[in-house]
């Protein structure tokens, strides 16, 4: 019969590859627009999702200290990734900021350069820099937990705490004045933000908005979960009294293996150990929940769901085609949406406009999206607010043959001409 507290393994070990799963599905889409702060966001939780999962499965039922190789990487990823989800928030709220103040606008290719390499710094380099001041705390090689894997092993010592569980603080402290600084700059500014195109062109009003948000949610969390782990950490263990390396160090080789029934007795280790392993499974579905069901998402996923019926040989969506008795205009290949115009619809539909000089506009509903139907416009039919599109004076009559010229309202090219005489 399997121990009471396998389900209380399986759930988390479950929910955390599903987490690594779904925070990767907004990468491909944070890749083209280059947001270097969701990027580094994503890997540290997806990254420190999945090794949890790694770790859930190969010691769920026991403590055997079988690959020392992957526990001396995942404890020092563990680490780096604790200080690099506040550092991603970092340059996340540090980048908005720099935007909503258009003071990013006019950037030289050099000054760009420069940019990317200090958010890489702050991303990469002080997680980094963490791992590589963790043996001067660490005081054996680590300890194995049944049921949860590998973690790292270091005494409570004021060193412990000031070079790492304190790191959070003033890293997470500054990303809060920033995001405030950019959250009241976006309120007093608000149509100004339509100009967020000319700095990031992947970055809208609806995305900078949800960034916000997640920087908000990532900070509420990180500052209060940051003072409460050092209070915990310090009730369930006794403060260390560091003498020095060698004493710290003293047989560094070892590894403890804790069955599951003597670290589960211990409700502060508990809840320290559950901190770690809920912490990256929420920030990875709240991320999903801002950045998987957008517009862009939405449009991905149908293009991956297109791809697999294909492959499986299920029917495709094909655009209908028109008879061939009927003669048909292709579409402007910039006006995307549209349908091919079929010339006998868009004269019966201009025959049907009252008035002599067809003071209506004939609208052609797109078959793809009929919300996002462009005006096609004859040139008698044209409003006097187009002066730039040339008018027939009304003293020449012109032979109807010779007047078949349609105009495509683009919504950013402006208008667009097409001679349709020759057919």
């Amino acid at each position: 019969m399997a121990p009471y507290w396998i389900a209380q393994v399986d759930a988390p070990a479950a929910l955390s590859l599903l987490g690594f799963v779904l925070i990767t599905i907004p990468l491909l889409w944070q890749l083209k627009s280059w947001n270097i702060g969701c990027i580094l966001y994503i890997f540290w939780i997806g990254g420190v999702c999945l090794a949890n999962g790694i770790n859930m499965l190969l010691w769920r039922t026991n403590a055997i200290n079988f690959a020392p190789v992957w526990c001396d990487i995942y404890i020092r990823f563990y680490i780096a990734s604790g200080i690099g989800v506040v550092s991603s928030t970092l340059v996340i709220t540090h980048r908005l900021y720099h935007i909503v103040n258009m003071s990013a606008i006019s950037l030289t290719r050099a000054q760009r350069r420069r940019n990317t390499i200090i958010d890489l710094f702050v991303g990469l380099g002080i997680p980094l820099l963490a791992v590589a001041v963790f043996w001067f705390y660490q005081g054996h090689r680590f300890n194995i937990y049944e049921g949860v894997g590998c973690m790292e092993a270091y005494p409570n010592t004021f060193l412990s705490i000031l070079l790492n569980t304190s790191w959070p603080l003033p890293i997470g402290l500054t990303s809060a004045v920033f995001a405030v600084l950019a959250l009241r700059a976006a309120f007093d500014r608000t149509r100004d933000l339509r100009r967020l195109t000319l700095v990031e062109p992947g970055l809208t009003t609806s995305r900078y908005y949800r960034l916000m948000a997640l920087a908000f949610a990532d900070l509420l969390c990180t500052i209060p979960l940051t003072i409460y782990m050092i209070v915990i950490n310090t009730r369930a263990n006794a403060m260390y009294t560091y003498v020095g390396l060698a004493d710290l160090h003293s047989g560094f080789g070892r590894v403890d293996s804790i069955a599951a029934i003597v670290w589960r007795a211990d409700q502060a280790g508990v809840a320290v150990v559950m901190f770690r392993i809920w912490t990256p499974i929420a920030c990875a579905f709240l991320f999903f929940l801002m950045f998987g069901f957008t517009e862009e998402a939405l449009e991905h996923y149908k293009m991956a769901i297109s791809w697999v019926a294909a492959r499986f040989g299920c029917a495709r969506f094909r655009r209908r085609r028109a008879p061939r008795t009927m003669r048909v205009l292709p579409r402007d290949g910039r006006a995307s949406g549209l349908s091919h115009y079929q010339i006998e619809d868009w004269e019966a539909k201009a025959g049907r406009i009252p008035g002599e000089e067809m003071a209506g506009l004939p609208v052609l509903p797109s078959k793809a999206n009929p919300q996002n139907a462009l005006p096609q416009f004859l040139r008698e039919s044209l409003p006097p607010m187009y002066g730039d599109v040339p008018q027939r004076p009304p003293s020449v009559h012109l032979p109807l043959e010779k007047q078949r010229t349609l105009y495509v309202l683009h919504p950013t090219a402006g208008l667009n001409s097409m001679d349709i005489s020759h057919l």
